[in-house]
């Protein structure tokens, strides 16, 4: 009965089993994340560049801090080797300071109610997420 089954799905099996192959590996590749050792963080108000930070320059023991008068209030920002945070904003939600540090190109922090937003782009990417 089995070897039946088997004999007559044969093909809907392996078609089965190379879709899956395909959605896991375009899975495993499109969420990892990809780290880059030179990151620039771009902070803007509304469409304005307000600071450029070059990460990578800044020592690993140190955090330096930034703030930025959005729409409604004060933005504070905290910026260390390769990675950045919103640590304090007047927004209600607080959103932008839960997501804590970020530190890869495929990652932005924005802060809607101050219409804040800041953008990490790497030395080896061209493509920047917002």
């Amino acid at each position: 009965m089995v070897k039946k089954f088997f004999q007559k799905h044969i093909w809907d099996i392996l078609l089965g089993a190379a879709l899956l192959s395909v959605t896991l590996g375009m899975l495993i590749y499109f969420s990892a994340s990809k780290k880059v050792t030179d990151l620039r963080a771009d902070i803007f108000k509304r469409d304005q560049l307000v600071y450029s930070i070059d990460l990578s320059s800044i020592n690993e023991d140190d955090l330096l801090t930034y703030e930025v008068d959005g729409k409604n209030g004060l933005v504070k920002i905290e910026a260390g080797h390769n990675k950045i945070r919103i640590y304090e904003s007047s927004c209600p939600s607080q959103y932008c300071v839960k997501q804590g540090f970020i530190s890869s190109t495929n990652q932005a922090l924005i802060c809607a109610h101050n219409e804040v937003s800041i953008v990490l782009v790497g030395e080896d990417s061209n493509e920047v997420i917002v």
